[in-house]
């Protein structure tokens, strides 16, 4: 069903070792899918308007900017 209201539900993952194996097709060599979170765009307001912000993980530091 298509509509226009924006989806504002909470998603809980894991931010380092997300297993994503169980959801590729055909990986190769059978080995794991494992990814970690280093940048995350939100959105705040309307489907009309609003405003972005940005954080990314530095890989040297290890802290969120």
């Amino acid at each position: 069903m298509f509509g226009s209201k924006k989806i504002n539900d909470k998603i809980d993952f894991p931010v380092e070792g997300l297993n994503m194996t169980n959801y590729v097709i055909n990986s190769k060599d059978g080995r794991k899918i494992i990814y970690d979170l280093y940048a995350v765009s939100n959105h705040f307001g309307s489907l009309s308007g609003g405003h972005y912000t940005a954080f990314a993980k530095n890989p040297i530091f290890k802290k969120w900017y």
